[in-house]
C-alpha cells in the first residue's frame, strides 16, 4: 500500500512538471462570451478579458485630477457609439490620447499600439493590463490583425490610431487603411474620435513634460460610419480607400483648423510623419 502510494505522488509530480504553464483554470473575470479564453493571447500576456474593475477605478483615480485640473477635460458625443463591437478611429496627438479616449467611456476598449512600446519595463506592463497589445509599424502585421478580429468578434470595442502613431507638429496625418478593412472583414462601424489638447498637456519633444493646457483636452466622438455605406459593387482596395477617407474626412471636420494640414495640402504634415 505504501509503495502504491508513493508510485502515485511520484506521477503526479511529474505530471505537474510537465503541464504547460498556460493551462491553469482561467480567473472568472476573464470569461467572456461564454467562458472563450484565448489561451494563446494570455501566453504573451494579452488577455481576450478586460482589466479587473479595481485597475480601471485604480487609472481613473490617478488621471481624473490630471485630466480635469491640468487640462479641463471634456468628452462628448459618447451617444454615438453602438452597442456591440465597434472601431474607434482616432487622430493621434500624444501618448495621453488612449487614458483620454478611455476616461469618456463606460464601457471597456482594447487598444493596438505600436510593438516597440512594449519593450519599455513599467510602460508596456501598464499596456498589456489596460488591454493594449502590439502591431509592428511598417508592414501588414498577421497576428495583430488576428488579435483585433477576435477581440470585435466578442463584442468589444477597439481604439486605433490610424495615423500609425502621434504627429510630430499635431497635424492631421493621412490614414492607413487597416481600421478600414478591419470594419469591412468583420462587419463593424468606424466611429470617428477627434482629440484636442493631449499634445499640450503631455509634450512629447523635445522632452516629456505634464503642462496646464491653456484652452482643454477635449474628446468628441462623431456619427459611425458602417462598411455598407460604401458600393458594395466596387473593387475592395477601392472600397477601403474610400472607407478610409470618409473616416479621415469625419474626423479632420471636428478638429479646430490648427490641427489641419493648410489647404492644398493634401499629405498633411509633409515631412514630418507619425513618429511613435
Amino acid at each position: 500500500m505504501a509503495e502504491a502510494s508513493l508510485t502515485a505522488r511520484t506521477t503526479l509530480r511529474l505530471l505537474t512538471k510537465t503541464l504547460p504553464a498556460s493551462t491553469p483554470q482561467p480567473n472568472p473575470e476573464q470569461q467572456i462570451a461564454g467562458d472563450r479564453v484565448d489561451r494563446g493571447s494570455r501566453e504573451h500576456g494579452f488577455p481576450l478579458a478586460p482589466p479587473h474593475p479595481l485597475w480601471v477605478l485604480a487609472g481613473r483615480a490617478l488621471l481624473s485630477p490630471v485630466f480635469r485640473l491640468l487640462g479641463r477635460y471634456r468628452a462628448s458625443g459618447m451617444a454615438n457609439i453602438p452597442a456591440g463591437a465597434a472601431i474607434l478611429a482616432s487622430n493621434h496627438l500624444s501618448w495621453a490620447d488612449p487614458p483620454a479616449i478611455r476616461m469618456a467611456l463606460r464601457r471597456h476598449t482594447f487598444y493596438m499600439a505600436n510593438d516597440f512600446l512594449f519593450e519599455m519595463p513599467v510602460l508596456g506592463k501598464l499596456l498589456r493590463i489596460f488591454g493594449a497589445f502590439p502591431v509592428e509599424r511598417g508592414r501588414f502585421d498577421r497576428e495583430a490583425f488576428r488579435m483585433a478580429e477576435e477581440r470585435l468578434s466578442m463584442g468589444h470595442l477597439l481604439t486605433v490610431f490610424p495615423e500609425g502613431g502621434t504627429t510630430v507638429t499635431g497635424v492631421l496625418y493621412p490614414f492607413e487603411g487597416g481600421a478600414s478593412m478591419l470594419a469591412m472583414r468583420n462587419n463593424v462601424p468606424i466611429v470617428p474620435v477627434a482629440v484636442t489638447g493631449t499634445d499640450i498637456l503631455l509634450t512629447m519633444e523635445p522632452k516629456f513634460r505634464l503642462r496646464w493646457v491653456p484652452r482643454r483636452v477635449t474628446v468628441t466622438f462623431g456619427k459611425p460610419i458602417f462598411p455598407q455605406e460604401i458600393d458594395p459593387s466596387l473593387p475592395r482596395r477601392e472600397r477601403t480607400d474610400l472607407l478610409t477617407q470618409r473616416v479621415y474626412d469625419a474626423v479632420a471636420e471636428m478638429l479646430p483648423v490648427e490641427y489641419l494640414p493648410a489647404k492644398g495640402d493634401a499629405s498633411g504634415s509633409p515631412g514630418q510623419p507619425p513618429s511613435g
